[in-house]
């Protein structure tokens, strides 16, 4: 168990100045087995009033309306988190069935299936294997697959972009952690393994993370691809979903010149 102090601050530049700024900020740690956050506070420049929700995942969700002229927009989220590591209890397995299924991030084409197909007998082979300490055949082959995209890839920065898929990642062969998830959960979804996309924070200082839940037996266990390792409790976690797109930090419209500069810098160290 580690005691953890975060910091996440998200910093949008506008060329000039918008106004009628609509905004839905997914980006506040929720308290969850595992996981307790303490002290949270949320602050937002310009200040303005928000309410408060939860989408269909069960992740925070703050929204708000600015009406004034502004060119700058800062959200910083600041707090403790308790947090214990992984596996995680799921209350509902008929649930998890959502996250078997390919999206439109995890599709895969054919340099992908032709990745697939070359490691399908040894994927099926721990289906032949019994259970041991280091897990069920799904968790095994989850770990597999975590070494397999972190050989494959290679970490490079400004390559990829937000709109990227996995197929086109992995054609390239290089990218971010939000391709490595992307690749790991598509392989997934094809051995019929229940796994989605999460965003958070690790331990140290720079920009967000995102890693991948695997559904087994009841819990949902963490593995980071990036990083070759399974997830522990150096990792705070914001939010989840199918794909990149169900983690979105922030939505938004708004009237104005719609040219940008977009800075997230997270901060995260154990007291």
């Amino acid at each position: 168990m580690k005691n953890l102090q975060f910091n996440y601050t998200m910093k949008t530049i506008f060329i000039e100045e918008i106004v009628d700024h609509s905004f839905s900020l997914k980006c506040i740690p929720k308290t969850f087995q595992g996981q307790e956050i303490q002290d949270l506070e949320v602050k937002i420049t310009p200040d303005v009033k928000v309410s408060g929700d939860v989408d269909s995942f069960g992740n925070h969700l703050l929204y708000g309306r600015l009406r004034e002229p502004h060119d700058l927009f800062v959200v910083r989220v600041t707090g403790k988190a308790v947090v214990q590591g992984n596996p995680l209890a799921e209350p509902d397995p008929v649930a998890c069935m959502l996250f078997k299924y390919p999206t439109k991030y995890t599709m895969p084409g054919d340099s992908l299936k032709l990745l697939y197909e070359n490691e399908k007998e040894v994927l099926q082979d721990f289906d032949n294997r019994e259970t041991d300490s280091q897990g069920s055949a799904s968790l095994k082959k989850a770990w597999y697959i975590t070494e397999l995209v972190h050989e494959r890839m290679h970490y490079s920065p400004g390559v990829t972009g937000l709109s990227t898929t996995a197929e086109e990642a992995y054609t390239i062969r290089k990218g971010v952690c939000q391709d490595y998830a992307h690749i790991m959960l598509a392989l997934l979804r094809m051995e019929h393994i229940p796994a989605r996309y999460v965003v958070g924070m690790m331990e140290g200082e720079g920009a967000s993370h995102a890693w991948v839940e695997v559904y087994d037996e009841g819990f949902w266990h963490g593995f980071d691809p990036t990083n070759h390792k399974r997830t522990d409790d150096s990792y705070v976690k914001i939010s989840h979903g199918r794909d990149y797109q169900d983690c979105l930090v922030e939505r938004g419209i708004f009237r104005g010149n719609g040219r940008q500069q977009k800075i997230v810098g997270v901060k995260v160290s154990e007291q």
